[in-house]
């Protein structure tokens, strides 16, 4: 089957998009806004625009995951890399900044599923459990793709977003359950294998991204809209979706995206690890909301291109030294030895 790198491309793009978010949001800049300027507007917009990368990378897992060999070795891989970052990471902090890191930073950077320090791996794990039964699901309700859609997303999207309570223990999206939804309509799609006119997603793209604003300008909607499971974000990533889907990708740019597209995950990874977002992400940027409009977005996308090159680069790192010593090769014939004994299903 041949590869969609239209689909690489955007996880490439939702990576960046969730640096861009994490300095928006979490490193100060909304905050320090004055409410409804024109700038407050700018960077509503483009919060809009990339907080919805998240839901991207969980219909990204189902569209590719529905059709692909379910293999425990994946995950194990995912795990040890991702261990492999948090403790070399850890030991950095150890040697550069004395006496800052504890007996419980080494637990939690040998167990980061335990301390729960990445929302996303964890939920992702879960996730990764129930791919077996959510494929089956998708596999055998395809043909009705269209009406489980709806259901799912008027359920998990428009009523809990105007719900006052969480009724299905979603947490506005940072959970589980609702990277399940979007793993089923991700496969839905794929399976579906419908075509879809590029002119109405983007059109439904601008509209969505429109009203997400009016809201937050004129009613101050902000936390309504800027939930995953609302149904503005939804609505935005799955035209992002389709777009990216139909892309044709020429063979040289194809070569960059294959490049790149690996070290996605580690990327988040890196750049939310608790000691680089204590020191250098969480409110270190609120500085940026004194510049004018221009300059501030030229800095806040300059800024996360620094960061998406800098993660990309210790990964990069990471799978040398993964290649150099085989870790990768041996660790699939650990876990292939295991199953032949019958300790792992699959």
């Amino acid at each position: 089957m041949k590869r969609n790198y239209g689909i690489d491309l955007l996880r490439i793009i939702s990576t960046y998009g969730i640096i861009i978010a994490h300095i928006l949001g979490w490193g100060g800049v909304i905050e320090s806004l004055e409410p409804n300027s024109m700038k407050y507007v700018i960077i509503w917009t483009l919060e809009l625009m990339v907080v919805a990368s998240i839901n991207c990378y969980a219909l990204i897992s189902g569209y590719v995951g529905v059709e692909s060999k379910y293999k425990v070795e994946n995950i194990v891989l995912l795990l040890v890399r991702t261990i492999f970052h948090t403790l070399m990471i850890t030991l950095f902090f150890f040697f550069y900044l004395p006496g800052t890191v504890s007996v419980i930073d080494w637990k939690n950077a040998l167990f980061p599923i335990m301390s729960n320090q990445y929302w996303y791996l964890n939920a992702y794990v879960g996730l990764f459990i129930f791919i077996p039964v959510l494929n089956t699901f998708v596999n055998s309700n395809y043909k009705y793709s269209n009406i489980v859609n709806f259901v799912l997303l008027f359920v998990f999207s428009l009523y809990a977003t105007i719900s006052v309570d969480d009724l299905f223990f979603t947490n506005k999206g940072y959970s589980i359950i609702w990277l399940m939804i979007l793993y089923i309509i991700g496969g839905m799609m794929k399976k579906a294998n419908r075509e879809y006119k590029k002119v109405y997603a983007i059109v439904i793209y601008i509209l969505s991204l429109s009203i997400g604003v009016a809201c937050i300008y004129f009613w101050g909607l902000q936390d309504k809209v800027r939930c995953f499971q609302s149904p503005i974000l939804v609505a935005t990533s799955l035209c992002l979706m389709i777009l990216f889907t139909s892309m044709k990708i020429g063979d040289r740019f194809a070569k960059v995206i294959k490049i790149l597209s690996p070290t996605t995950f580690f990327i988040y990874i890196i750049h939310v690890n608790p000691f680089i977002w204590n020191l250098y992400i969480h409110n270190r940027f609120a500085f940026l909301a004194q510049m004018s409009g221009i300059k501030m977005m030229a800095a806040i996308l300059v800024i996360a291109l620094g960061i998406f090159v800098a993660c990309f680069v210790l990964d990069k790192i990471r799978a040398a030294l993964f290649a150099l010593f085989k870790i990768d090769e041996k660790i699939i014939r650990i876990c292939n030895i295991i199953k032949t004994r019958g300790v792992i299903h699959e």
